[in-house]
């Protein structure tokens, strides 16, 4: 299956790269098995194999005399019966248990080799939030998973209170941090300690948390962000969960990055740039990412954006946008939902539209005189427009107060011109300026 493919691949590059290529029986029980089975803590856990089967007592873990009984009667198994070996992602054998999927009357046997593959796979899988896993067939992912192995094969021996079997979150944890910016080869673990990535206290303490989707997502896109990645997403467990193959749309996240850099300048990136990465995504669980069918600008949605647009579903209006002078958190938010507005239009004459148009409305504010009243709702009708015809409706008072009126009307055509799907958008972008401006 998919483990077995994955591990392969990794092993194809692996020797690919080495004077000794391994064969996968060699690699398994010459790496794979010492590094992950081969110490008290375990790297993953043994399932229905010999590893873990029958099970140990709570609260123990195998002494070195059990773990090699254990370990030989696994290479035995994997020998006598590969499919009963408990092959990563393989279907039950029994045909009524919950992992029993992929049924069929075709008579296809799985070899050792494919066994033992299946978990090198397995192994490779990079958890994220939600319980879910990806797997990656690009060599620089499956070149830095190999060496984040062996670096938590290091915190578990020489650090009190880490739980066994977290492979897959540390995975999705080393990756986001060998992506990262600030990301050192010649000192990998530095700024790494166990405070960014183990839980300290509650129901979790002393395990790998899942590291974020979306901050996984920005450093694949700082990495590898010239052209798309697919990933595989499924998750195992007492049933199993397969959503397939995903498009990670990585040019799209670069191009959000690059607005943002654009628009608001270098300093403010760089000052800026961790918020940035927990702020986009975060109106989303990966789940429902999964469900727009790929990865890009529509899934860095902020939280929190779509409350304040004009319209937000069932009758109901979003709210207006404000923003305290003092708050610069307020602020970078404020400029991440510019961005991501800036980059659904995908249409950078937009932002230059949007200012012109919220100088327009407070500069008709301004002049109203004893009429400030009155101009600041027709300024709110237009602002709280649910569709382009609303919007030109409630921009005639302005156009007709407006001397010149030339900027009122180009602004109308612009809007005229917009796609409808579009509108929505727009409008919310000029909300958000005319509040940051107001200010």
């Amino acid at each position: 299956m998919i483990a077995s493919t994955i591990g392969q691949e990794f092993l194809r590059q692996r020797n690919a790269h080495t004077d000794r290529p391994l064969t996968p029986e060699s690699y398994f029980q010459d790496v794979f098995v010492p590094l992950f089975f081969g110490h008290p803590n375990y790297f993953m856990p043994g399932g229905n194999s010999p590893l873990e089967n029958p099970k140990f007592k709570k609260g123990t873990r195998p002494e070195a005399p059990e773990r090699a009984e254990r370990i030989a009667k696994f290479y035995k198994k994997m020998l006598d019966d590969p499919a009963g070996s408990s092959p990563i992602g393989y279907p039950s054998t029994d045909p009524e248990a919950n992992t029993s999927g992929q049924v069929s009357n075709l008579s296809l046997s799985v070899s050792t080799a494919e066994a033992m593959l299946s978990w090198v796979g397995g192994g490779l899988g990079v958890g994220v939030d939600g319980g879910y896993q990806l797997l990656f067939t690009t060599p620089e992912l499956l070149q830095l998973l190999e060496e984040g192995w062996h670096h938590y094969r290091h915190f578990l021996n020489t650090t009190e209170g880490i739980a066994p079997n977290q492979v897959n979150s540390w995975n999705g944890q080393w990756l986001a941090h060998a992506l990262s910016a600030g990301y050192n080869p010649a000192q990998p673990l530095a700024g790494f300690g166990t405070e960014t990535w183990l839980a300290s206290e509650g129901p979790t303490k002393g395990r790998v948390q899942t590291v974020a989707w979306n901050k996984l997502l920005f450093g694949l896109a700082r990495r590898l962000g010239q052209r798309p990645l697919v990933a595989y997403v499924y998750n195992l467990g007492q049933m199993n969960t397969t959503i397939g193959f995903l498009p990670l749309l990585l040019p799209d996240v670069r191009r959000v990055v690059e607005l943002y850099r654009h628009l608001f300048g270098e300093l403010d990136y760089a000052r800026d740039r961790l918020a940035l990465e927990t702020i986009y995504g975060s109106a989303f669980s990966f789940r429902r990412v999964c469900q727009l069918g790929s990865v890009g600008v529509q899934a860095l949605e902020p939280k929190g954006l779509r409350g304040l647009m004009p319209y937000v579903g069932n009758g109901k209006e979003g709210k207006m946008p404000s923003l305290t002078k003092s708050d610069d958190t307020q602020l970078v938010s404020y400029h991440a939902y510019q961005t991501w507005l800036l980059a659904m239009l995908d249409n950078k004459d937009l932002w230059e539209e949007s200012e012109k148009a919220a100088h327009l409305l407070l500069a008709y504010e301004a002049g109203a005189g004893k009429l400030k009243a009155n101009r600041g709702n027709n300024v709110q009708a237009v602002l709280k427009a649910p569709s382009r015809r609303k919007f030109q409706d409630a921009m005639e008072p302005v156009v007709a107060e407006t001397h010149p009126p030339t900027a009122a009307v180009s602004l109308c055509h612009a809007v005229h011109l917009l796609p409808e799907d579009n509108f929505q958008y727009f409008l919310t972008l000029v909300r958000l300026r005319y509040a940051e401006f107001a200010r």
